[in-house]
């Protein structure tokens, strides 16, 4: 672990008040405790962390780096709201430490800036919505559209036959086709099989399992098999509706997004 360090500076941060405070910490995926360990030793051995009894704590926050190596980062955003700064103050100190800073990650004077997939702004922090698409595409066969074409979207307590809208819309997969169609397919398949057993995989499974798999087990809270079929279980709080959406496997896309694109007209 290669990181610079600013000597003969001792960094104070002023609070407004001397209240302590401690924010629980936030679970990570099980999946990356090796490498967060493996980074905590090695960043303790450096002499970078230490062990600390203050009774002032802010949570870590986990990022994965496009490399699959762990970014970590921590939460101030309890601390900053308490904190007492001067940004002249700041960048003099900056300075007098030979720290430096990318200009393209730095911006003044916005009413909102983009940090860790959030967007802060003054009123608070709300979901970056490139994130959520980033989200959406990863579990790519997952495709929301009205029933005048595509895959139906069925709204209530339990799901319908999804539509497969085509260049004839009259025409339907009978439910049986469609259990096999997914079964069948090389990503659908493994994930159903997981989600059937009530499980995740065990580590040596998942060493086994391609990246759509693993990709789409990242959202294994929001499955669900129905009739034989596997969905992706939307809930809108705020209408108090839920959503079973039909999870499309590889062999249906290309005429469910010509049901979308040609039948059903551009859906937003």
């Amino acid at each position: 672990m290669d990181c610079g360090e600013a000597i003969d500076f001792v960094h104070r941060i002023r609070l407004v008040d001397d209240k302590p405070f401690r924010l629980p910490y936030r679970r990570g995926p099980p999946c990356h405790y090796d490498k967060l360990w493996i980074a905590l030793n090695e960043m303790e051995e450096l002499g970078i962390i230490r062990k600390s009894q203050s009774e002032y704590s802010s949570p870590l926050v986990l990022v994965v780096k496009p490399d699959g190596d762990l970014r970590i980062c921590n939460d101030f955003r309890w601390l900053n709201a308490r904190t007492v700064a001067c940004l002249q103050m700041v960048f003099s100190r900056f300075a007098a430490t030979h720290l430096k800073l990318s200009p393209k990650k730095c911006h003044f004077r916005r009413r909102s800036v983009k940090f860790l997939g959030h967007i802060i702004y003054g009123d608070g922090v709300k979901m970056d919505p490139s994130k959520v698409q980033a989200i959406n595409d990863d579990v790519s066969a997952v495709l929301d559209a009205l029933e005048s074409g595509g895959v139906s979207q069925v709204r209530g307590t339990g799901p319908a036959i999804p539509q497969l809208g085509g260049v004839n819309q009259t025409a339907s997969l009978p439910k049986s086709e469609l259990v096999n169609l997914q079964q069948q397919d090389d990503v659908l398949g493994r994930v159903f099989f997981y989600i059937q057993r009530h499980r995740r995989p065990t580590r040596r499974e998942r060493a086994g399992e391609s990246r759509g798999v693993m990709k789409l087990l990242r959202h294994w809270p929001k499955f669900s098999i129905k009739d034989g079929m596997l969905y992706r279980v939307k809930k809108d709080r705020q209408m108090n509706m839920t959503t079973h959406q039909f999870v499309v496997p590889d062999s249906l896309k290309a005429q469910v997004l010509h049901g979308l694109h040609d039948s059903a007209g551009h859906q937003g």
